[in-house]
């Protein structure tokens, strides 16, 4: 839909104003002939939809923000990259958090009784040689 020789000013107040007058049978603004109660609908529509996906954004950036800092897993990765842990590592502290059924795996850098290798059970025993190189290298023992 074009509207010729529309002036920019006329557009503006009949789409601000032309809002209140969308239900009112009769009451629609003309131009020329030119029906412009369908292209405020249409505008309203778009600004409201702009509006939803701009606040979606916004509160799943909040919420990404929030784990980001703010959970056990992110303390965790953060603790193997400040400890210069490789993917081995990591995975293997993983497993005695698991293992243990720790909430929290970050208990694993302060706790240094988490790796103490006799206390290892099932699978991870035969790795008892790797954490205890692991606990030596993140204690200073």
């Amino acid at each position: 839909m074009t509207i010729p020789h529309l002036p920019s000013t006329l557009f503006a107040q009949s789409v601000l104003l032309g809002a209140g007058n969308l239900g009112a049978a009769g009451r629609r603004h003309h131009y020329d002939g030119v029906d412009l109660g369908p292209l405020v609908a249409w505008l309203l529509i778009a600004a409201v939809t702009i509006a939803g996906v701009c606040g979606t954004i916004h509160v799943a950036g909040r919420i990404l923000r929030h784990w980001r800092y703010n959970s056990p897993g992110s303390l965790f990765f953060g603790l193997c990259r400040v400890h210069r842990l490789k993917f081995g590592s990591r995975r293997l502290l993983k497993q005695i958090a698991r293992l243990n059924r720790l909430s929290d795996p970050g208990r694993l850098f302060t706790e240094p009784g988490w790796l103490d290798p006799t206390r290892l059970r099932g699978p991870l025993r035969t790795r008892a040689a790797e954490t205890d190189a692991l606990r030596r290298r993140l204690f200073a023992e």
